[in-house]
């Protein structure tokens, strides 16, 4: 009965408390969809932001984008980084969902919307530093390139008595960008920033830098790919520009200490005096859809689940792979969902995310996607019940 209790009010703890419940690998089938629908567009109407995903904060969801800018008279006007929100959720982990707020602005024609809220007072939610063309929000330098300080994985809580504080990481790649969006720099070094707040505040939470450098250049960004917690142990993977995967685990309580570290080498989990480097193949593992964008996470009917977009690509479609445990093996990935492209040039869907921290059943999860339309980002939202 406690199990049930806890499971249904904080699913985001299903980690912690029940990761032993896993089925052999040799048992593992990828899960095939039965349904899906279309629900909502997840939307704070004065802003336009790219790259959505969200991560349990309580009772709610927080929700973290990249380059995000306010809204006027449907055209962008300002411009940040990043941006964060809250969004509500039914006692029975839902989404709270309000009608459609203004004219369609694609032809989806979305059925509801879920709104998200919280004053990001014009500026990146995780902050742009000086030597990262910080004197403005959007890591702009005079010679046409950029700080792209976007994050790539949801924020990792660590803690969840919402009645006290909560804390989480985030792991950021200090990326510098051409105006083609190209990367000057194949694997920089990886910012650490910590999160802190608390379930009752209307503002967003605070944020830290812990280390400006955390993971140094040519080493893995362990966390900017992703992470779970299990029985007070942070699985953080990471992947190269080379869409080579690799993965690490800390206790939640030494995040902060690069020293307290292991690695999931070709020996197992292994402590190391320097993290490995991006091209060290004793610590590529195969997991997922070869580097994509997605969320991992554990659901405890299927085990440890990816869920997310092909590497190197921006195919409008979901695909999913199982693993018994964090580090594998990890089955091939499938198909579980075709989603509508934008008119964007190039860029019609990407950044496929789950939400876990949204609970309606064992074998229901919810599912974003950034849409790229002419002058503008959508993330519509789908529900998928799997078969």
């Amino acid at each position: 009965m406690v199990a049930q209790l806890v499971m249904r009010r904080f699913p985001h703890l299903a980690l912690a408390l029940f990761a032993s419940s896993l089925v052999p690998a040799q048992a593992l089938v990828n899960p095939t969809a039965q349904s899906s629908s279309l629900v909502a567009i997840v939307t704070d109407p004065s802003l336009n932001r790219d790259s959505c995903g969200s991560a349990r904060w309580g009772s709610r969801l927080l929700w973290t984008c990249r380059d995000s800018g306010l809204v006027s008279s449907g055209a962008q006007v300002t411009f940040f980084s990043s941006s964060a929100s809250y969004s509500s959720l039914y006692a029975n982990d839902t989404p709270v969902l309000s009608p459609v707020l203004a004219v369609q602005p694609t032809d989806l024609a979305y059925p509801s919307a879920y709104l998200l809220s919280g004053d990001n007072d014009d500026t990146s939610f995780y902050p742009v530093l000086l030597d990262e063309c910080g004197t403005n929000q959007a890591g702009a330098c005079g010679n046409g390139t950029r700080y792209a300080i976007w994050p790539n994985a949801p924020p990792l809580v660590v803690s969840s008595d919402s009645e006290l504080e909560l804390t989480a990481y985030t792991w950021i790649k200090r990326a510098v960008i051409a105006a083609n969006l190209s990367s000057l720099v194949a694997d920089p070094a990886t910012s650490l920033y910590k999160l802190t707040g608390n379930d009752t505040q209307s503002a967003l939470p605070s944020v830290a830098v812990v280390a400006e450098a955390f993971w140094v250049q040519g080493e893995f960004s362990y966390g900017n790919y992703g992470g779970l917690v299990v029985n007070s142990t942070a699985y953080l993977y990471a992947v190269s520009s080379a869409f080579k995967i690799s993965l690490a685990r800390v206790a939640v309580g030494s995040i902060e200490d690069r020293a307290a570290y292991e690695y999931y080498g070709t020996d197992g989990w292994v402590a190391l005096a320097s993290p490995p480097l991006v091209d060290d193949t004793t610590y590529h593992i195969s997991a997922g859809a070869g580097g994509g964008q997605g969320t991992f996470y554990y659901a405890p009917e299927m085990g440890y689940v990816w869920l997310g977009q092909p590497g190197d690509s921006v195919d409008n479609a979901f695909y999913v792979a199982l693993a018994p445990a964090p580090h594998g093996p990890w089955t091939d990935a499938t198909l579980a969902l075709t989603v509508p492209n934008g008119d964007g040039a190039g860029f019609g869907a990407y950044s496929m995310q789950a939400h876990p921290g949204i609970s309606a059943g064992e074998r229901v999860v919810y599912v974003t996607y950034t849409q790229h339309t002419t002058g503008l980002y959508e993330t519509p939202m789908y529900r998928i019940e799997w078969a």
